[in-house]
């Protein structure tokens, strides 16, 4: 029988901190928001390599424990069925990592660096040469380094609370390096640290989402609905309730809806505006630029232009790689857990390749026909300059049946940010409810739903919930995002070392499986991993 013990210091304090950077943010005067600023500038220049390095090694062993013999262990010992179709972790891990990201930034980030390249590879802005590069750096950043930035902890993560046997705790990863168990003192701090800065990024993500939303009512409305404090406050609940309510319900049941359904949609948006665009034109583009990310990819991934003083870097491809591992440590906890009864070969396949290849062709395909667009002179990048939000509608107005995609991009948009809030709402109420073991999602769901424990888990999520609705209105209303992203950014640096614990784990572990498994007889004599029927 699980214990399950409310962690009152991981609940209270980051929940009292976020509190506090509100007020001061609504009253500091944008003092508070440029402090912030010093900060982040601060971490992104003095340790921007080691961010760039790090998330090139995530990349290169990702690919390594996939390979290599470690490949065939079973997440869950070698008898363990999965939970949940390989379709549906995909569509799970897809919509709660950068869902959200990959549609807002679809159409607008290729013409962020065509109008304003990398000033010190000499490409002049609206050339040729500015197209290849920002189609090339798209996909940079939205494919295979964003997804191992989560891939590599999750793989940990499942192994830790399935194989090994350990809390439900971010600060487990220290467990394979270390020997021993983590402190209480050092465990409670580390989930301090990542419960805080998940919550600003909830807020954040939520924030931003209900401005785009609002636009986008904006635009469908002729101007009749336009941001006001009961149009956010509708909004936000609305956003609120239906992440709560999924959250509640159970992976089985809520989040495996909402990213089924979101991932249908997915496919139908993509095919309508790959038909009925510039279809010839994105093919090419978005091959050459898939190519182009390839051919000139280490050198991409280890660019920091210290030698130039261009902060280039540091505002995009490294301030990218920190925003990744501040949400990373408590959403890989939770995708640890839709992984029960997969080998890590398929962990890997259905939480990194696969979802960078379908999100390579995403950007190929939306931000193909936004440049295409621009090139044919419908005036793309004029709309993004006026702000990043109208590059969509500014494309779908060239696109037929207009209405209907943009109704239809609102609703993806909307639950993209359910789905990744739901994941980490459940993720962000087993740490402060302390698990002796993880749930098997959809096994251990049901027999908890209706005892004490799930009563009180279902309370916690309730209780995020509110905490985080009534500090996105207070945000998006009262003041802006700016200041409470800047920390949820900021938390991409402790993060940085759990991500550096999680690599020196698996490569450890990978070494010498059996050594770590509790489930020894899934090995043979000579610390092999026996072969199943289904492999």
């Amino acid at each position: 029988m699980r214990k399950r013990n409310l962690r009152i210091w991981v609940l209270g304090i980051p929940v009292l901190v976020l509190i506090a950077v509100i007020i001061f943010s609504l009253t500091s005067g944008g003092s508070f928001t440029a402090a912030l600023g010093r900060i982040n500038t601060a971490i992104l220049s003095n340790f921007g390599w080691l961010f760039s390095v790090t998330t090139l090694i995530l990349v290169v062993v990702c690919f390594a424990a996939m390979l290599s013999p470690f490949g065939r262990v079973r997440i869950g010992g070698r008898d363990a069925k999965p939970s949940l179709k390989t379709k549906d972790v995909f569509a799970i891990v897809l919509c709660s990592i950068v869902g959200i990201g990959m549609v807002t930034w679809g159409t607008a980030e290729v013409m962020a660096h065509y109008t304003a390249p990398l000033p010190t590879l000499g490409i002049a802005p609206y050339s040729n040469e500015a197209a290849d590069f920002a189609m090339e750096t798209v996909m940079l950043h939205w494919t295979f380094p964003a997804y191992a930035t989560y891939a590599l902890p999750s793989l940990l993560f499942a192994f830790l609370f399935y194989n090994m046997k350990r809390p439900f705790s971010v600060s487990e990863v220290l467990c394979p390096v270390t020997g021993r168990a983590p402190g209480k003192r050092a465990a409670g701090v580390i989930d301090c640290i990542c419960v805080f800065t998940l919550l600003c990024g909830l807020v954040s993500s939520i924030g931003t989402t209900v401005l785009s939303l609002v636009g986008g009512f904006t635009y469908l409305s002729d101007g009749e609905i336009r941001k006001s404090v009961l149009t956010i406050i509708i909004l936000t609940a609305a956003i609120v309730l239906a992440f709560v309510v999924s959250s509640v319900t159970g992976v089985m049941k809520g989040i495996k809806f909402l990213s089924g359904m979101n991932l249908k949609f997915f496919l139908v948006l993509a095919a309508f505006v790959l038909i009925f665009g510039p279809t010839s034109f994105i093919l090419n583009y978005g091959v050459e630029g898939f190519g182009n990310m390839v051919q000139h990819f280490f050198g991409a991934m280890l660019r920091t232009n210290a030698a130039s003083g261009s902060d280039w870097s540091y505002w995009w491809s490294i301030f990218y790689w920190a925003v990744y591992m501040a949400w990373a440590p408590i959403s890989a906890m939770f995708i640890g857990k839709v992984c029960y009864g997969q080998t890590v070969r398929k962990v890997v396949m259905m939480t990194l390749v696969g979802p960078s290849v379908f999100t390579a062709a995403w950007m190929a395909i939306f931000s193909g026909t936004s440049m295409g667009f621009e090139r044919a002179g419908y005036g793309i990048a004029g709309a993004y300059q006026q702000g990043y939000e109208y590059t969509t509608y500014a494309v779908f107005e060239h696109l037929p049946l207009t209405l209907l995609l943009i109704i239809v991009f609102l609703f993806v948009a909307c639950v993209s940010v359910v789905t990744a809030s739901d994941s980490a709402t459940d993720a962000l109420a087993g740490l402060v409810l302390k698990e002796e073991s993880a749930e098997v999602p959809g096994i251990d769901e049901k027999t908890k739903a209706g005892t004490e424990a799930g009563k009180k888990k279902t309370w916690i999520k309730i209780m995020f919930g509110a905490i985080i609705g009534a500090a996105s209105v207070i945000i998006v209303v009262y003041s802006d995002v700016s200041g409470i992203k800047m920390i949820s950014n900021i938390g991409g640096f402790p993060a940085l070392l759990v991500e550096i614990l999680a690599i020196a784990g698996v490569l450890k572990i990978m070494k010498n499986p059996q050594k770590y498994d509790e489930f020894k007889e899934d090995y043979d004599e000579n610390g092999q991993y026996k072969p199943t029927r289904r492999e």
